[in-house]
């Protein structure tokens, strides 16, 4: 074993420092000033420490009255001190959001006044951090009804009562455990050492000390041994709660810090048929720990236990949290749900039992938690909000049945679970539907078909099942691409369209990608193959020698310029301009068409260090590529960002289908194949020719297959 010394938190370093130094034992309150805290903070700090010391052969012995000392041959102990100065010139490296939380978990455990300094000296920075660092903390414990109160010249503590303090130390705890790896050791596991060695593997120490280790091995050995069945029926989050809630009342209840209930809500828990189940489990603990356990504290283990989510349903236990709500049909409620979101979604689930059944198992504690105003916590909500934005409103839509019914309003966090079954059940469909299912989708953006490629490398990256995306010009849509494509993605309202559409923003945010992602689960395949008018070989022919001749316009045109790294933004469009053409009245064409262009938004990628320039203009006829790169390394006006090169593409208005198709290719490329935007930052003017020669070459090869086979 060695010494892991990222799980001490810079007091306990210093402390042991401090302790190397003498050979006799160190009074408490010695100690306690020179590290700036309280005797109490002290003795929680060198909780489960010896442990830690083994690898050194060393142990901390405390006496009464007396004091502290540290055990150990002078040999090891100079070793000790080595390392420990080692360390501690690194734990200024913390970086700011470990320091927040570190500097949160310390006022959580802190009920006295602490000065600015005794945190700026733990956490080796200034107090003015310190303090900036509060402010920033101010919304979180906010969100607890908890107050960070200042005293000009004595200090800060935290201010609020006794459940919302526990309520924001559970969820702080929650937050720091890797819950899984708990789950193991409670069920695998028989060692005590074990969950002192997971707890000590959470960085930083700080965070864990919120938790008393020894009392936490002992709520756990107690519950193991437990006969009672429902604890058995426990989902295991709702176990890891039930063991976090345990260990900090009881701690609390040891240092004589006592929660208050509402007496109405009391008295409704106390008539409630599994209170004698809460008092039998808090009468376990009091035998265990020796202390009474109040009213109020019963109560608080009654709501974890009717708010528990149970592993699987067993309709054969009614007596093991699984009565039924009164005067109505579950079943029934959980068929309503799911109706209202087939109509909200257009998504068929009423056929998907494992989502009936997942439904069923939750909303039976879910409903008690609802009567009887229990907080749940969902520890992935905000994850859900952001990432499954859609699938969430629209299962917080479909919930509204269960408050039109019931009179009850469903909370956020319930949503949460509700929406992740919703998920499920939709990846269920997609897996379902994959086999038969291969949709095709058309891009189209207001701003042209530049945008409109690199929306498609977006979407092709994002989900690669779907065998074609292509970009699309608004003339595409309006001569009709029925016969090419299943579902069109677009960035503007088109009317009178035949195709499934979905609107998305350009820079197709999470809702974005979560509505392309039902989209594709309503889409059914369209096989138009028996029904599709045969080209004749006068028409290929005609095809391929447009290609042909396109393709040697535009590589005959190709060029690469150097072009100054100080220009303006406006100077680089006007430099783009001006090398579109020897002709006047082109060039001012075409520099108003980039200008009209550009204030829909410009493109720069800026992991390519690559600005795109497109435009539709009537000032050309023929697609036209040039590249210009900064003659540094790269250009200097700040919109610009850095970029090392311009891709200049201009397409005709009117225009060839092929034309648009050519220049997605070579725009696409730039973000999916780094082997042109690697020639641009190089600046290899031949490389960036025979790259773009090479895009065209195996356009033009796809291009023959597909019209020749």
């Amino acid at each position: 074993m060695t010494l892991n010394l990222n799980v001490f938190s810079p007091r306990l370093i210093k402390l042991l420092i401090l302790l190397v130094e003498h050979s006799d034992y160190v009074p408490v309150a010695s100690l306690a000033e020179k590290l700036g805290t309280s005797k109490r903070t002290l003795f929680r700090e060198i909780q489960g420490c010896n442990r830690m010391l083994q690898p050194f052969g060393m142990q901390l012995e405390t006496k009464a009255g007396v004091g502290i000392r540290l055990l150990g041959e002078h040999a090891d102990k100079n070793r000790l001190l080595k390392t420990l100065m080692d360390h501690q010139s690194t734990l200024g490296f913390y970086d700011k959001e470990q320091r927040r939380m570190m500097l949160t978990a310390e006022l959580l455990k802190n009920k006295s006044i602490v000065k600015l300094l005794n945190f700026a000296q733990l956490f080796d920075v200034s107090e003015a951090t310190i303090s900036n660092d509060m402010d920033l903390l101010d919304e979180w414990f906010n969100r607890y009804r908890l107050k960070l109160t200042r005293r000009p010249g004595l200090g800060v503590y935290l201010e609020g009562n006794e459940d919302d303090v526990r309520k924001a130390m559970t969820d702080f705890v929650h937050m720091q455990l890797e819950e899984n790896k708990l789950m193991d050791l409670i069920y695998m596991h028989r060692d005590k050492f074990d969950f002192e060695d997971y707890f000590s593997s959470n960085e930083p120490n700080g965070i864990m000390s919120l938790l008393n280790r020894k009392i936490l091995i002992r709520v756990i050995e107690v519950l193991k041994e437990n006969k009672e069945g429902y604890l058995q029926k426990m989902a295991e989050s709702s176990f890891i709660g039930l063991v976090i809630h345990l260990t900090i009342a009881i701690e609390r209840m040891i240092n004589h810090e006592n929660i208050d209930i509402d007496s109405f809500l009391f008295e409704e828990l106390k008539n409630d048929e599994d209170y004698d189940k809460a008092k039998v489990l808090a009468e376990y603990m009091e035998d265990e720990f020796e202390i009474s356990f109040p009213d109020a504290e019963i109560a608080y283990i009654l709501m974890h236990l009717k708010g528990a989510k149970l592993r699987y349903m067993d309709s054969s236990l009614d007596d093991d949290l699984q009565v039924l709500v009164k005067d109505y049909d579950i079943k029934r409620l959980v068929e309503m749900v799911i109706r209202r979101y087939e109509q909200i979604t257009g998504v068929s689930l009423i056929d998907d039992e494992v989502l009936e059944t997942g439904m069923i198992t939750h909303l039976r504690p879910a409903l008690t938690r609802m009567h009887y105003k229990l907080e749940i916590r969902n520890p992935l909500l905000e994850q859900i909000k952001e990432q499954y934005a859609q699938i969430y409103e629209n299962s917080k839509k479909a919930c509204d049945v269960i408050e039109t019914e019931l009179k009850q309003k469903v909370p956020d966090d319930e949503i949460g679970y509700i929406a992740m079954h919703f998920g499920a059940a939709i990846e269920r469909l997609n897996q379902r539907m994959q086999v038969n299912r291969t949709i095709r989708i058309g891009v189209v953006c207001a701003s042209g078909i530049g945008i409109s490629s690199l929306l498609s490398s977006r979407i092709r990256s994002l989900f690669p099942e779907i065998r074609e995306v292509k970009p699309l010009a608004m003339e595409d849509v309006k001569t009709g691409i029925e016969d090419e494509v299943d579902l069109l993605v677009t960035t503007l309202v088109l009317k009178q369209q035949l195709l499934p559409s979905v609107y998305v923003h350009p820079l197709l945010g999470k809702d974005d990608i979560e509505k392309i992602r039902i989209a594709i689960a309503q889409s059914k395949t369209i096989k138009n193959d028996l029904f599709k008018k045969d080209e004749s070989l006068t028409d290929k022919i005609d095809e391929i020698g447009q290609i042909n001749d396109m393709i040697k316009k535009l590589i005959g045109q190709l060029e690469v310029i150097d072009i100054p790294s100080k220009s303006t933004f406006d100077q680089l469009i006007e430099s783009c301009a001006r090398y579109s053409s020897a002709d006047d009245q082109v060039v001012r064409q075409v520099h108003a068409d980039l200008i009209r262009r550009e204030s829909m938004g410009s493109v720069i990628l800026e992991n390519e260090r690559i600005i795109l320039f497109h435009a539709k203009t009537t000032a050309v006829t023929e697609p036209l590529v040039k590249v210009l790169l900064s003659d540094h390394e790269g250009f200097t006006d700040i919109q610009a960002k850095n970029a090392a090169g311009i891709l200049l593409m201009l397409i005709g208005s009117p225009s060839l289908k092929i034309h648009g198709e050519i220049l997605s290719q070579i725009s696409q490329s730039c973000i999916e194949d780094d082997r042109l935007s690697s020639a641009i930052i190089d600046k290899n003017h031949g490389r960036i020719v025979n790259e773009i020669e090479n895009i065209c070459m195996r356009w033009y090869r796809n291009e023959m297959l597909r019209r020749m086979p």
